[in-house]
């Protein structure tokens, strides 16, 4: 370790945390860096018209930036604990938004492959809705080939989507979100049992749920942050990276 950093490195892979906030900031696999942005909690996603039309960006606000001002505990902070062949990193951590509390645990196995999970408590008065709960990353630009194992093909919501059977599905990336006429939240998936990202040699990332609880996975070749702001999707610029939520 060194300051702001945590490394854990094994027989072909090297991964890094921030300390303080529980940041999975860089995971080298096969000599290759596979992270363009970090693996970081995430309550947000871009409204949508509807969202827009019932004021939700402003009444749901403290959760967009509170993954970037949250902090450890300062009790409790984090813990490693070593055993069945496999390394847990726990981080307990403050959310500035009420009295929130949140526990994002790594556990790393000796092939380089991690579990993640996490934990929200919501705590306080007056608690705005919140709009979502997991993790996002941004991931190298070659690995443009989107595979999935769960709902579609095309994009699907909780509220909508037995219209779009479940099945293994593939596209790239770049045909895979929807340009609406003003911005907004797209490419979503739900009922997702895995999702593989890969670049023109079927190298790549994927993800797994690893307590069959069926997951919702998102991905874009541009920042989440790119969905806000521009009226016309030709506004949305292009992005060397990949955004999977």
């Amino acid at each position: 370790t060194r300051e702001r950093e945590l490394r854990i490195e094994g027989d072909d892979f090297s991964i890094c945390f921030d300390p303080m906030s529980g940041r999975m900031t860089s995971y080298i696999s096969g000599g290759r860096e596979w992270l363009a942005g970090p693996l970081r909690l995430t309550f947000w996603r871009p409204p949508t018209d509807n969202d827009r039309g019932n004021g939700m960006p402003s009444r749901c606000a403290p959760w967009k930036t509170a993954e970037s001002h949250l902090r450890l505990n300062h009790f409790q902070r984090f813990e490693v604990h070593t055993g069945d062949g496999s390394l847990r990193l726990t981080f307990h951590l403050d959310i500035l938004v009420g009295e929130s509390r949140a526990q994002l645990e790594y556990r790393i196995h000796g092939d380089g492959s991690i579990d993640v999970s996490v934990e929200l408590i919501p705590g306080g008065e007056d608690l705005p809705p919140l709009p979502r709960v997991g993790m996002m990353c941004e991931i190298r630009p070659e690995l443009r080939d989107w595979e999935w194992f769960g709902r579609g093909p095309w994009e699907n919501y909780r509220d909508r989507n037995t219209g779009s059977p479940v099945g293994v599905y593939e596209g790239s990336i770049d045909d895979l979100w929807f340009p609406y006429l003003e911005p907004q939240e797209t490419a979503n998936r739900t009922d997702i049992r895995w999702a593989s990202f890969t670049d023109k040699e079927g190298a790549g990332l994927r993800i797994t749920t690893a307590d069959n609880q069926l997951l919702e996975v998102g991905a874009y070749p541009f920042l989440q942050s790119d969905l806000e702001g521009p009226k016309h999707p030709h506004e949305i610029p292009s992005r060397d990276l990949i955004t999977v939520q």
